[in-house]
């Protein structure tokens, strides 16, 4: 039988971009102290209460970042969990001077999810991604465009720092931009299609985040690619989007996107003969340009091409280069 030496609890913690970027100073292993006007460290027992926290306080614009982590039984034990609201409102009341040995009971690395709606992305990830790393792990091989614009990126960003890439999927263009010398992180809204990037490619790191609330500080970031990133995202939450990822941009820093062209949302309900419930929406270009811009992105290129219905989807499709604003 396990030792119960070793039963863990999982928790979760929803936090701001201060605490953040704290953590993720640690290498996602530790949280913080706590300020002197802060006795108590609030670890919530269930996500739906952390993304009702992040979704209502962290964040004004009804989203925000939520830590997932786990922690020794065995230290829980010492502190009751408190029932704050309703019932699914319950914490631990954890005192600040016991903060180190809690970040010594976590086991495991300190994880990003996400508190934002996903229009079913997550579930339907999970349903199709062993199908999806098979019909898209070397999709590169078959699209000497997509090739061509990764070379003209990893120039641009080689030996600059860390660069994202990106809505990752199984890690094919992680792989392709690592494979030229780029120091690449993918970062995906699905732990399932992260399961299969990290089975595909253990020497690369790879991230759970959503689009809209990165895990990442301020201005950290050398680069990112977003290839059909954008997809379940809806018109109106592009602007935000963009700011997001300006935020995490160094000064000057090259992102290139590309997406389907359109002004449809798609909806399916099967996907490779799998039940899924999933929203694709595609974009005018003018509609993701105007979005950058009040973003504060500078457009450098753009290029449409013809799909090749024999590897892709039938859908026209756009690049766009774009730069990071420069700050003050």
């Amino acid at each position: 039988m396990p030792d119960p030496k070793d039963e863990t609890r999982t928790l979760w913690r929803p936090v701001g971009p201060a605490e953040l970027a704290l953590v993720e100073a640690s290498a996602w292993t530790r949280f913080p102290p706590r300020l002197p006007d802060q006795p108590i460290f609030y670890p919530v027992r269930n996500e739906r209460y952390a993304r009702e926290i992040a979704e209502k306080w962290n964040d004004p614009r009804g989203g925000g970042v939520v830590l997932r982590f786990r922690v020794k039984t065995a230290f829980l034990d010492a502190f009751p969990p408190q029932v704050v609201g309703r019932a699914y409102h319950d914490e631990h009341w954890i005192p600040a001077e016991r903060m180190d040995e809690l970040n010594d009971a976590i086991v495991g690395p300190i994880e990003v999810v996400s508190a934002r709606d996903d229009h079913g992305t997550r579930a339907s990830y999970a349903t199709v991604a062993s199908r999806y790393a098979e019909e898209m792990l070397d999709e590169l091989q078959r699209k000497p465009l997509d090739r061509a614009l990764l070379d003209v990126f990893a120039d641009r960003v080689r030996d600059h720092g860390r660069v994202l890439d990106l809505g990752t999927g199984p890690g094919q263009v992680a792989r392709y931009l690592h494979e030229r010398g780029v120091e690449v992180e993918g970062v995906d809204l699905s732990p399932a299609m992260l399961d299969t990037a990290r089975a595909a490619h253990p020497m690369l790191r790879f991230t759970e985040g959503d689009l809209r609330a990165l895990p990442y500080a301020e201005g950290s970031c050398a680069g990112a690619t977003a290839f059909y990133a954008i997809v379940h995202l809806g018109a109106e939450e592009l602007a935000d989007t963009f700011s997001e990822l300006a935020r995490v941009l160094a000064p000057g820093a090259p992102l290139l996107l590309s997406f389907h062209l359109g002004d449809e949302r798609v909806h399916l309900d099967a996907w490779w003969e799998q039940a899924v419930r999933v929203d694709f929406f595609f974009h005018p270009r003018l509609r993701v340009e105007e979005a950058l811009q009040r973003a504060g992105f500078t457009v450098e290129a753009t290029l449409e091409r013809a799909p090749n219905p024999t590897v892709e989807h039938p859908s026209r499709r756009c690049y766009l280069l774009a730069r990071a604003p420069e700050r003050p």
